[in-house]
């Protein structure tokens, strides 16, 4: 997504006619085949497996380098981008990777953008903020009170050190964004529901406890969004939430994938069953 944007093209006010425009804009795999535009994003960055194809949206890949080498790659960008959500090995070396560009801030030319994209299940065990009222939503601006799922204080503590490196924002701005769980493209979160459905072994499809809760959801083009916007604007709140508008429980989303690719039913199930299905980590 980012290789095929300009740099600042999210300052800019869009027209309604560029808006349809938009709207016939090519897919993703059309996008990354097409050549290099003029002034976008250059991508480099490491491969999630080593052995795996060189994407043909990246300038440079690395993998196996030395935390030495890796450090004199990221010096070399502008913007850091630093992904903790589908690779808990990625929390430890973005810690070590936002610590170790601090102690380089006086040798930056310009500033530099540091951006960890970390998950809402470091709020997951958040008070409501009116007890009477469990309807009032928490904002970015409540981040202090965030309480995290106890398998993910790995994460809240990854947040907390991003935090505390930005504070000279002039040379190095840095940010957390604590993104949905994610889907679109490949599936993420909810591929197991659409490889589940598209096998059609089973009469129904699982919904795990009652189903009443809210999934904070977002597309995985629209994280790319955010990011791209953050990297534009460099805003002065440096926590930011992302997450779709839409307000869907476990049961429409699971009723929603058994009705177009499935078997149409679902079945409610003891939420501990969710730690039978090996697909759901």
């Amino acid at each position: 997504f980012l290789s095929n944007c300009v740099v600042g093209a999210s300052l800019e006010e869009i027209t309604e006619e560029e808006e349809e425009e938009d709207e016939n804009k090519p897919t993703l795999l059309e996008a990354s085949s097409a050549k290099l535009k003029e002034g976008t994003f250059q991508i480099v960055g490491t491969l999630s497996t080593p052995e795996s194809h060189w994407p043909n949206f990246a300038v440079e890949t690395y993998s196996a380098i030395s935390r030495e080498d890796l450090l004199m790659r990221l010096l070399e960008c502008d913007v850091i981008v630093y992904n903790i959500t589908e690779s808990h090995q990625q929390v430890e070396e973005a810690i070590w990777a936002v610590s170790a560009l601090n102690e380089e801030v006086s040798h930056f030319e310009k500033r530099k953008v540091f951006i960890l994209v970390s998950t809402v299940m470091t709020w997951a065990r958040s008070r409501p903020l009116d007890p009477d009222d469990t309807e009032v939503p928490f904002t970015e601006e409540e981040y202090r009170r965030r309480r995290n799922h106890p398998n993910f204080l790995d994460h809240i503590n990854a947040e907390k050190m991003v935090l505390k490196f930005g504070k000279n924002a002039k040379k190095f701005a840095t940010y957390v964004v604590a993104a949905g769980l994610q889907y679109g493209v490949e599936g993420g979160i909810l591929h197991t529901f659409f490889k589940i459905a598209w096998l059609g072994e089973v009469p129904a499809l699982p919904v795990f406890g009652d189903g009443t809760n809210v999934i904070p959801a977002i597309h995985v083009l629209d994280l790319a969004g955010v990011i791209q916007n953050i990297i534009d604007h460099v805003p002065k709140l440096h926590y930011l939430v992302a997450v779709d508008e839409s307000v869907q429980t476990l049961e429409d989303i699971v009723k929603c994938i058994s009705k177009n690719t499935g078997p149409g039913k679902v079945q409610k199930l003891p939420k501990e069953n969710a730690f039978l299905t090996k697909d759901l980590t």
